[in-house]
């Protein structure tokens, strides 16, 4: 083969023999591949929730309807929980808070300042982890932070609100 050129990486061969996965010269014991997908790749999508109706009137801190989600996280895994929201304030220059949380732990906090009464603002952001193997349930939460007035989730089918997990690979 000419310099600088690379050999094609082989494809994975399961030894029925031995029930060996054999994958880039390593051996894998298929036990532990999950789902069909080696330990060190990502795992994708464990769980989602969305909900495309309003929920008004929030002033104080407020878990938001149907917007919790429940997983099974294996052993020495990296999530991500993603969220996107949009938001509208009753009245003009408050601020908003929208909570990543598992159980009442505060996991990431996404403000923003709601300029103008009855304009619809998005709020969006995500947070990595690695929590212990086992189940465990990420919900949102939300309220108006600063200033008077409340805060409404906006929703629709065409835009809904929504929360994600998804396993994105080894810790």
């Amino acid at each position: 083969m000419p310099p600088g050129f690379f050999d094609p990486l082989p494809p994975a061969v399961l030894n029925r023999d031995t029930d060996r996965l054999w994958l880039n010269s390593q051996t894998f014991d298929p036990a532990k591949i999950r789902d069909g997908v080696p330990p060190f790749h990502p795992k994708g999508v464990l769980g989602y929730a969305e909900v495309t109706a309003n929920q008004t009137t929030i002033s104080t801190e407020t878990d938001l309807t149907n917007l919790t989600v429940t997983v099974e996280v294996a052993a020495s895994r990296r999530i991500e929980v993603s969220t996107k929201i949009n938001s509208q304030p009753s009245t003009n220059d408050n601020a908003a808070v929208l909570r990543i949380k598992e159980s009442t732990t505060n996991l990431q906090l996404i403000s923003l300042v709601l300029g103008r009464t009855n304009a619809s603002e998005t709020l969006a952001g995500s947070v990595i982890l690695t929590p212990s193997a086992g189940s465990h349930t990420y919900k949102l939460s939300l309220q108006m932070a600063v200033g008077t007035g409340t805060v409404d989730l906006i929703a629709s089918s065409t835009n809904p609100a929504f929360i994600l997990v998804k396993d994105i690979g080894p810790a």
